[in-house]
Order: C-alpha cells, then structure tokens, then sequence
C-alpha cells in the first residue's frame, strides 16, 4: 500500500493544478489575516467610541462632587489622584486645575454642536453649572479613529501578498512563455532551438515531449537533404555518359529530343543540389562586398533583346554583403519567370531598387501580364509547383525556379514574396540586409 500511496503522492507534488491551488490558498490565507487583523481593529475603535459615552456618564457622576457652583478646591481635590481636569468660567471668577485645558467655546467649537467630545486623544464635556460653565478634560483617552500607520500597514501588507501571489504563478506559469519563444524560434527555421524545461509537471512534460518532436522532425528534414544531396551527385555521372552518348549519335530530330530531355534532368539535378546546399544556411555561402545595381544591369543585358523588354529604375550604386554567383542566378531566375509567365505582356518588365529605412534592399521585378490566380500566390514558391497543371514543358519549366530563389533570399537573411499589381500582372519582390 504504502508504494502505491507514494506514487500517488510524487503524481500530485508534479501536478501544475495542486501548485497553482497552493500558491490561491496561501494568498487567500495571508488575505483572510489581513481583513481579519483589519476588522479587528476597527472592533477596537468601536470600542473607543463606546468608552467615550461611558467617560461622559462618568463624568456626569462627579459633577455634583464639584458643587455648584463648583469650587476650585474640590476640583483639585478629584484631579490630584486621577486623570481629570476642570476649567469653570463664570462672569465674576475663571479658574482651572491645569492651565492647558481649553475654555468652553473651543470645546463646543470641536463637539459640533454636542455637549462632549474627543480631540488630541483627550475627552471633554461642557456642563452649565450655576453662574458660568464647567469644562471637563480626560487625559487618557485614545483617539477612535484607525490610525494612519497602521492603515498604510494593512495596504503595505495586502500589496504584499498579491506581489507574492503574482510572482509564485508567474514562476509557475514560467514554461508557457518559454514554449510560445520555442515555437516562435522554431517557426522562423529555427530546429536546432530547444525549449527551456523545468521539473516534471504538465508543462514541464510538454516541454521536453515538444523538444523531442522537434529533435524529430529535424532528424527527418537533415535525411531529406542528405537523400538529395546523394541522389543528385548519382545522377550527375549518367546525366555526363548521357550527353557524351549524344554527341556520337547523327544529327536528326531524335537527337535534338533527347539532348533537351538531358538538358531538363541535368538542370533539375542542379537545382535540387543547389537547394539541398543552401537548405543548409549560411555557412554554404561565399560571401563578399556586392553592388546590387551592377549585378543587375549585368543580368538585364542577357534579356535585352526579347519582348516586351526592360525598364530600369536603380540607384548609382548599392553595395551590400552576399554571394554574387548565387545573387546573380536568383534575379536571372526571377527576369526569365518575368518574360517566360509575363506573356502576354501590355508593356516592359519593370526592374526596381531601392533602399528602406538605410538597412534593407528592395528589389522589384514586375510583370504586365495576365498574372496568376489569387488563391496560387501562396504556393508558386512550392518545390515542382507550377501554374500550368498539365505540366507542359513548353509553359515553363519543372518549377523549381522560385523556389531556389527563395532558398538563396532566406540563406541571405532575406525574403522573397508574391503579389499581384493593382493595375495587372505580377510582382516578385525580394528584400535583402545591407549587413
């Protein structure tokens, strides 16, 4: 019994929910002393207020031991060995058995109207005695108003515990966080970051079953590349007898069918190597000072002569860190997606460049063609996508094109995006760092 009791227990101490019970019922517990200090304190200052009209009864039973009118002798006489104090004033004679109590007016000034009062922690009653007034003053009386210190006290303490509750579940509640900074890590691309863990409750479970998924799903993505990658280079050997075959065959239409065929598979396998390289990130790229705008008046010469032709708009010079080889294949990609898909075109491609904010480079490649459909925007970067589902070579190529565009963008810190222009056709954008 007792093993399965202890089971039961170490399930209990790892379960978020008894934590989080905890944590509301010591805080409730702190917040019950405190109104329940508070009330007391208020029961004492209603005490206060009742002993104030037992000191009025009390005093009203040595009114007549003072006389009347009273005498200065027996007033003495009771102030010497108790707490009181008396100050009569008549028109003829004003005498007090201690020169600070206050005179009758001052008294009735502070009662509002009653005959007693309490002011600077003593009590005073006025009595009209014969010929004059009789003021009686008690020294010992406490104020019953709750005093300022011990209400700033009781707000210190209650700011306190709710501090304290706040703390413990936001310590508690620690993991949520670090699983929403884990999946926003890892949905950027991120799979090499693992999520912080703590203890074995709910979230810390979660946690670790998350960071095995992802180790998971890394594994599987890092085994695609490699597949890729091995595929590619077996290919490459065949793919080169292939064209030395070629070559030794006579001139005819067969030939010229098959070399393009060739032309087809080497051209993919390129691309799927190169994607499987960059897929690997940064570290595949050569990197050095380039000038955006001369890469691009470069690979504008190349299409200068086909229709509808070309329309620059760039800046005298834009330099920027990247791999010229790979940039220039990537706006190559982007202008014969422009002149290949743009058609029929109402005008020229429009070529632009320009720098935001001092640290991105945006360049623009538009279309004024028939454009794609809206609900495909999102997919034309898609490895082997292509608009045309019968996959006719003779409307573009395997579609991997925009895909290894986007794969050299991200490998550069970049973004390559989609969107159709207002006034028709297409536009490819991609944004790079200056850094």
């Amino acid at each position: 019994m007792r093993p399965r009791l202890h089971r039961a227990w170490l399930t209990l101490r790892h379960t978020l929910t008894l934590k989080v019970l905890v944590v509301l019922l010591l805080g409730g517990a702190a917040l019950h002393t405190l109104a329940v200090e508070g009330f007391r304190v208020a029961r004492e200052a209603e005490g206060h207020r009742s002993g104030n009209s037992l000191a009025r009864a009390y005093a009203l039973t040595l009114a007549p031991r003072l006389g009347d009118p009273p005498t200065l002798a027996a007033a003495r006489g009771l102030a010497d060995p108790g707490p009181w104090d008396f100050r009569f004033e008549s028109p003829n004679d004003t005498w007090s058995t201690d020169p600070q109590v206050p005179g009758s007016q001052m008294v009735l000034a502070w009662a509002h109207g009653d005959d007693w009062c309490w002011h600077n922690n003593r009590f005073y009653l006025v009595l009209p005695r014969k010929g004059g007034q009789l003021v009686f003053q008690a020294n010992t009386h406490t104020d019953h108003a709750i005093p300022l210190t011990w209400t700033l006290t009781l707000a210190f303490g209650l700011f306190c515990v709710l501090a304290l509750v706040w703390l413990a579940l936001r310590w508690l509640l620690a993991p949520i966080a670090w699983l929403n900074q884990g999946i926003t890590r890892i949905a950027e691309g991120d799979l090499d970051h693992r999520i912080r863990t703590r203890d074995g409750d709910e979230l810390g479970r979660l946690a670790q079953q998350f960071n095995a998924m992802t180790a998971q799903v890394k594994g599987i993505l890092d085994q695609r590349r490699q597949l890729l990658l091995d595929v590619s280079h077996e290919l490459r050997t065949p793919l080169t007898r292939l064209k030395l075959g070629l070559e030794a065959l006579p001139d005819s239409g067969e030939r010229l069918s098959l070399a393009e065929d060739v032309q087809v598979l080497e051209t993919l396998v390129s691309e799927l190597l190169e994607g499987a390289r960059l897929a690997h990130g940064r570290q595949q790229l050569q990197m050095e000072p380039v000038d955006l705008c001369q890469l691009v008046r470069e690979g504008a010469q190349e299409f200068v002569d086909q229709e509808p032709g070309i329309q620059l708009v760039l800046p005298q010079s834009l330099v920027l860190q990247g791999d010229p080889m790979r940039l220039q294949r990537l706006f190559l990609n982007l202008l014969s997606n422009a002149f290949n898909h743009g058609q029929p075109a109402r005008g020229p491609i429009l070529i632009q460049l320009s720098l935001r904010e001092g640290r991105t480079a945006r360049l623009e490649v538009r279309d004024q063609g028939p454009g794609v459909p809206p609900e495909v925007l999102d997919r034309l970067f898609t490895p082997f996508f292509r608009v045309d589902a019968s996959r006719n070579r003779s409307t573009g190529g395997v579609g991997l094109g925009l895909h290894l565009c986007r794969s050299i963008a991200q490998a550069h810190g970049g973004q390559l995006s989609a969107h159709l222009a207002p006034e028709g056709g297409m536009v490819l954008c991609l944004e790079l760092p200056l850094a």
